[in-house]
């Protein structure tokens, strides 16, 4: 009866060390799909960000070009459905004596569903408590991420399913200061507002305010110089011979040339070194056979750094079809560059600590395996978990065990040799590949590892002893 008893009780035992193992495979997972999740919106990200950033150069170009307001709102909304990722894009107008919002211009899919729309701006109507009326009384954008799920949109879901809207803004227009309607952007794609995107759209919307209030003070040249002068992006004018007759303050700022630095000098001045003579005469066949180029290039400002940009390259003509100028707009993309670097970092380390991830290990470990292989050396792996380390996020909060796992990862990167891998596999896991170690070596820091993260850890007045346990 006894030796039943103790039976019993050690599968009591195992059946908890298993449901423990298992809950850490899951937390494992969970975090490995967290971090594949990141990844692929940052990828998203980056490429929202480029279409926005080629939409905000066309439609810089068409503030410059257009005429009158409504060419402006036709070819702004047509700009943003081609080069933004948008799936409709329109402008509404306020009519002063109804405070009807009146649709004037529109441009992307289901255009259809504007004949006949009615939306009002007065709060106390129906039709203005929704979140038009809102950005028009209250003159601030309103960004909807999860378009079918907003409870003040629940009057129009029938229409948001039918034509598989998800995310949607709203943002007000402005001539003199005084609200005077609304641009609406439509997205088939949740989320797709995020903080970069709704920094360029306000940009776009900047610009377009300052075209509409030149539109009734100055001719159509004097418009075109505010707005050259105003733009975010950086503007050239060459003449016919590529010397530069005019640069705007962006071109200043972002390039580091004052105006006359530049006047009167090639743009070669700005060349990196980073593209051959092929990239250039492709680049200038394109302008001379198309009337234009555009393109990410590496530019070098007047300190020496070396930047990437968003060039769009135009030819401008008179009447008798001459060339007159060429007129070059670019877009500063470093930020963007560092969201890609910060996307390929994350598919590599783990976030936290730092450490190469599950998926850089086994990229590390095969070819570790394939040159001990080929070289007849020898190769230790070591498997490190932290003991009991449940304890300590149970009883001192998850934001004590990330410091405590961020402090153990960097005694343990000091422990080991440049050559060797420290991985973090998620949780308290780690794993060590060793080249060129045999047993004793394997062993020997083993026990070093062992003394190293016994040392007592200090994190935010809580004295933490550590122990761990490696195979």
């Amino acid at each position: 009866m006894t030796s039943d008893i103790n039976f019993a009780l050690d599968n009591f035992f195992h059946e908890t060390i298993r449901k423990q193992t298992q809950k850490e495979l899951e937390e494992s997972e969970n975090n490995y799909r967290r971090l594949y999740t990141e990844r692929m919106q940052a990828e998203d990200e980056v490429q929202r960000l480029n279409q926005l950033y080629a939409a905000l150069s066309q439609c810089n170009q068409s503030i410059i070009r257009c005429k009158n307001e409504q060419e402006l709102f036709a070819q702004i909304c047509a700009d943003i459905v081609e080069y933004g990722q948008m799936n409709l894009v329109w402008v509404g107008l306020v009519d002063k004596k109804t405070q009807d919002i009146v649709p004037v211009a529109s441009a992307g899919e289901h255009q259809d569903y504007l004949k006949g729309l009615y939306i009002n701006a007065l709060p106390d109507h129906p039709a203005g408590q929704g979140p038009a009326g809102q950005v028009i009384r209250e003159n601030k954008p309103i960004w909807m991420q999860d378009f079918l799920h907003e409870p003040a949109m629940k009057h129009w879901q029938k229409h948001i399913e039918h034509f598989e809207w998800r995310s949607s803004a709203i943002l007000p227009l402005h001539r003199n200061g005084n609200v005077i309607g609304i641009i609406f952007f439509y997205s088939n794609t949740l989320n797709a507002f995020t903080e970069s995107s709704q920094r360029l759209l306000l940009e776009l919307v900047e610009d377009i305010d300052f075209a509409l209030e030149h539109f009734e003070k100055e001719e159509q040249l004097q418009l075109s110089a505010q707005i050259f002068a105003q733009s975010s992006e950086g503007i050239m004018l060459l003449d016919p011979n590529c010397n530069i007759v005019m640069v705007n303050r962006a071109f200043t700022y972002i390039t580091g040339y004052s105006e006359e630095e530049t006047l009167g000098r090639n743009p070669k001045m700005l060349a990196s070194g980073q593209h051959d003579r092929n990239f250039y005469a492709a680049m200038w066949e394109a302008i001379e056979t198309e009337g234009r180029w555009q393109g990410e290039v590496w530019n070098r400002r007047k300190d020496g750094s070396i930047y990437p940009e968003w060039l769009l390259i135009q030819t401008m003509r008179d009447s008798q079809d001459n060339l007159t100028h060429y007129i070059g707009t670019f877009t500063d993309l470093t930020e963007r560059k560092e969201t890609e670097e910060r996307v390929q970092w994350l598919a590599h380390f783990d976030p936290l600590t730092g450490l190469p991830n599950r998926t850089l290990l086994h990229i590390r470990s095969n070819l570790a395996i394939s040159l001990a292989q080929r070289r007849h050396e020898l190769l230790a792996l070591m498997f490190l978990d932290l003991d009991n380390f449940k304890n300590v996020n149970d009883s001192l909060g998850h934001g004590i065990g990330d410091e405590l796992l961020k402090q153990f990862s960097q005694r343990l990167v000091k422990a080991v040799r440049e050559q060797d891998t420290i991985s973090r596999l998620g949780g308290d896991e780690f794993v060590l590949v060793l080249p060129g170690t045999d047993t004793d070596g394997a062993a020997y820091l083993a026990e070093r590892l062992l003394n190293i993260a016994a040392r007592q850890y200090n994190i935010e007045r809580h004295e933490i002893n550590l122990t761990v346990s490696i195979g």
